[in-house]
């Protein structure tokens, strides 16, 4: 247990937790433990934020919070984020869509789904006042990892075989419940 935790913290995020060689069926046990790791990550951006505006910031406390979670991820989410909007949103084949999702070169739909987004997170961000930003900036890592392993167990992998779908094919109820009764606990705390 403890080594699928370390090793989802050391594939989620910057920190290195876990160093070893990493077999698919390790890999696929570490997912339970993805909704754990967004409530790390959650928690630590609320603490940055409530920390900079006891200082007396506020939008900078804001915004630092969300970069916070970039920094510490590694902007892996986004990057995610940018190679789907450059494959998906190009109209062509869906092997092409593949390839494009593939390539590590961000071409103009991915560069403007990382701005759209961003925008979006800072704008609701700053809507949000009080205790509720907290709770927020806690639950949306949180669930956002939760659907990482809802993604993960439910839906067929993209490519017909190779890259991580070999490990996340492992993965399957027992991960979804364990994630589950993380985000649960996380929302009802």
């Amino acid at each position: 247990m403890l080594n699928s935790l370390r090793l989802a913290i050391s594939f989620l995020t910057v920190l290195p937790f876990y160093n070893k060689e990493v077999d698919n069926q390790e890999m696929g046990r570490s997912v339970s433990y993805y909704t754990l790791v967004g409530l790390l990550l959650g928690t630590i951006s609320a603490g940055v934020c409530l920390g900079l505006r006891y200082l007396g910031l506020t939008i900078a406390a804001d915004i630092t919070a969300i970069v916070t979670v970039i920094i510490l991820t590694g902007g892996l989410h986004l990057d995610g984020l940018m190679d789907t909007a450059d494959g998906v949103l190009s109209g062509r084949s869906r092997e092409r869509k593949l390839e494009i999702m593939k390539d590590s070169r961000v071409g103009a739909m991915g560069v403007l789904a990382l701005v759209v987004v961003m925008m979006l997170k800072i704008a609701f961000l700053l809507e949000i006042n009080g205790d509720l930003k907290f709770i927020a900036l806690i639950l949306a890592p949180t669930a956002g990892r939760w659907a990482m392993v809802f993604g993960i167990t439910r839906y067929p992998y993209a490519r017909p075989s190779g890259g991580l779908g070999v490990c996340t094919k492992l993965a399957g109820t027992k991960q979804m419940l364990v994630a589950s009764f993380t985000l649960l606990v996380a929302v009802i705390g």
